[in-house]
Order: C-alpha cells, then structure tokens, then sequence
C-alpha cells in the first residue's frame, strides 16, 4: 500500500558491532525495495570507539575528535539516529539469535514515545531474550509482507500508556 504514497521510509535498529552482514543485508534489501533509509547511513564501519560503532555517512567521525570530545559526538550520533527513529513510518529491528542489546532498547523505548511502529521477523521476535521486544515488536514473515500491508496513513500506532493497539 505504500506505493500509493510517497516512498516508505525506514529505520533500522540493532547491533552494528556485533552483527553487521545482518544489519547489511536488511537495509540493502529494503533499498532493493524500495524503501528510503533514513538511519544507518550505510553499514560500512569506520571505526569502534570505547564500544560505539561509527558508521561510513555519520554526521561525525569519532576518530577525528579529540577524546574530550568523543562522548559528545557519540551523543550527537545517536541523536541523529533518534530523530530518524522518530520522522520515520516505522523502525526495523534486527535480533540474530533473539539478542537486543542496550542501546536497541533504548531506540524501540524511543520509538514507542514517539508513536512509530516496530517491526522484526517473526524467527527474531520468537527468539528475542528481552520482555520489551515482547511487549512491542509486531512481528512479520518477511519485508515483502509488511510492505504489501503497511499504510503509513492507517496504521494503528501503539498507546504507551496501554501499550495496547489504538
């Protein structure tokens, strides 16, 4: 259905340092689709600083600041990643193997204030260790299938407060 509309577009959520072929694939196979990915700028890593990945597009390079100001740029990185989160039709999650690390949370936390809907596969949501991705995550059977059904102008969005469809 997003075809009637303008492009979908997509953010895509999870660890880039621990699974970044997964991450790859996702977002070249939305592009294939498609899809305009507003967040990862690409999945090709610069650089791993004091466990924050850097990613080829970034609005900043890590290793180009002094390291008084690294946690700054760390922020500002997020930052920008969570403002796509929250100007996007919807947040993908990758999980490989169910893990949802720390940061992931945080972005579908994120993602469900600001009323985006959250995606995975279903083999991921089966999978996933955290009772968040449980409580939030609407699981697909594929990028095919929820692009053939999602309206980005009908969708139900999720009340934080119930956390139940409205």
């Amino acid at each position: 259905m997003s075809s009637l509309y303008s492009p979908l577009k997509v953010t895509i959520s999870g660890s880039y340092q621990k699974f970044p072929e997964e991450v790859s694939d996702i977002l070249k196979h939305f592009q294939d689709l498609g899809v305009i990915i507003l967040s990862p700028p690409s999945t090709e890593i610069l650089g791993i600083k004091e466990s924050f990945v850097t990613l080829r597009g970034d609005p900043i390079n890590l290793h180009s600041l002094s390291d008084s100001l690294v946690y700054r740029g760390m922020r500002a990185i997020e930052n920008h990643h969570l403002k796509a989160i929250t100007n996007a039709d919807l947040l993908w999650v990758v999980l490989p193997g169910g893990y949802c690390g720390q940061s992931t949370t945080f972005e579908i936390g994120w993602a469900i204030a600001h009323h985006t809907p959250v995606y995975t596969t279903i083999s991921d949501y089966i999978s996933a260790k955290e009772p968040i991705v449980k409580a939030y995550v609407n699981p697909v059977s594929s990028i095919e299938s929820l692009l053939k059904t999602f309206d980005p102008i009908t969708t139900k969005r999720i009340d934080t407060a119930t956390s139940q469809h409205i």
